[in-house]
């Protein structure tokens, strides 16, 4: 591509050759006979032409899944990280201010350049910026986990965003920066829609336990407050859905828990109308309950522990408590490879683990 806007490449005049290994001497031989055309001129190359290129190194980068925001403690805030061909990385770690995020248009989105200055002067505190040095071996990709505890004062929450950028990338102002979002919280937050009221059940992640007395703050695009309350002794608070069934500015955006304990956990919120996927195909729910079930991955390999969590629940809402349950594992072919009968606790959860067998 040019190298800059002043610059300009003509294609029709560019001979490629694909697959070849990156920083490495090749010599390239273009035999007699290779024709090449333009603008219906065609000429034929008489004899050998032969020259030496080497190939470019593999173009420097920081890579990491932005698409997670990571749940975790002041004690282990680590960030996975990868790079190649660098030999330093700037590191920025700024605090959001919770109190203006309705009006913050880039929460949990990619950073660039001018999003991150504005951050220092509109949106959030600025708790850490430095540069660390890497190792580098030429062309390889290497992994590193960054933990930010040591700049995290202990027992401290809210939502982060670490950014990173190296001057051998060479970015604009404007160019998007490898962008980690995070929460530091040990609030869990599960949100069932009802026909008219919304349940908010919190929980520990640390003990599956309720969480009394949080506070449940939904703020609307436009900043406005639509609800506000507190979690009862089951860790349960029910918004009615008049309060949250407004749109465009005044549809819910933001739901805010904080615990004295637990911290605090915040929840984007594009849509609480979402239907349940095999709802959408046209299919009839025979039944006045619902089961809501979720694995911790996507993916499993045989010898892995498969660990599922699920709660039950009428279609008012209210818990399907000490309920017995039959859980089956079912592998692609429709064979039945494990089941467990469990019971349902008052809150209508229930969680089970199945250990794959080394040749599942």
């Amino acid at each position: 591509r040019p190298k800059d806007i002043y610059s300009w490449r003509d294609r029709d005049s560019e001979f490629c050759i694909t697959g070849l290994d990156h920083s490495k001497l090749y010599e390239v031989k273009l035999k007699p006979g290779l024709t090449a055309g333009r603008n219906g001129f065609v000429t034929e190359l008489d004899k050998t032409l032969t020259s030496k290129v080497k190939t470019p190194d593999v173009t420097p980068s920081i890579k990491l899944d932005s698409a997670k925001t990571i749940l975790s403690n002041s004690k282990n805030a680590v960030i996975p990280l990868e790079y190649i061909n660098l030999d330093e990385i700037e590191v920025t770690l700024h605090r959001i201010d919770l109190a203006s995020l309705p009006s913050y248009s880039s929460v949990l989105q990619i950073l660039d350049g001018g999003d991150i200055s504005s951050l220092d002067n509109f949106w959030a505190d600025l708790i850490a910026k430095k540069t660390i040095k890497v190792e580098s071996n030429l062309n390889e990709l290497q992994s590193i986990n960054l933990n930010f505890s040591d700049v995290i004062a202990p027992n401290t929450s809210g939502l982060f965003v670490a950014t990173f950028d190296s001057p051998t990338l060479d970015a604009s102002y404007w160019q998007n920066r490898p962008t980690q979002w995070f929460s530091i919280s040990d609030a869990s937050v599960q949100i069932f829609k009802g026909l008219n009221t919304t349940d908010v059940l919190i929980k520990s992640f640390k003990n599956a336990e309720s969480i009394q007395n949080a506070s449940i703050q939904v703020l609307a695009k436009n900043n406005r407050t639509l609800f506000e309350g507190s979690t009862d002794t089951n860790g349960r608070a029910q918004i009615s859905n008049a309060l949250i069934s407004g749109t465009g500015g005044f549809a819910p955006e933001f739901i805010i828990v904080t615990s004295e304990e637990a911290g605090t956990s915040i929840l984007k919120v594009s849509s609480l109308n979402e239907k349940p996927r095999f709802l959408h195909g046209g299919e009839i729910k025979d039944q006045a309950t619902d089961v809501y079930l979720t694995s911790d991955r996507d993916t499993y390999r045989a010898g892995d522990a498969v660990n599922v969590f699920g709660v039950a629940r009428e279609l008012n809402l209210d818990p399907i408590a000490d309920r017995e349950l039959s859980l089956k594992l079912i592998n692609r072919n429709d064979d039945v490879i494990a089941r467990s009968e469990i019971v349902s606790d008052p809150h209508g959860a229930f969680a089970e683990r199945f250990q794959l067998k080394p040749n599942t």
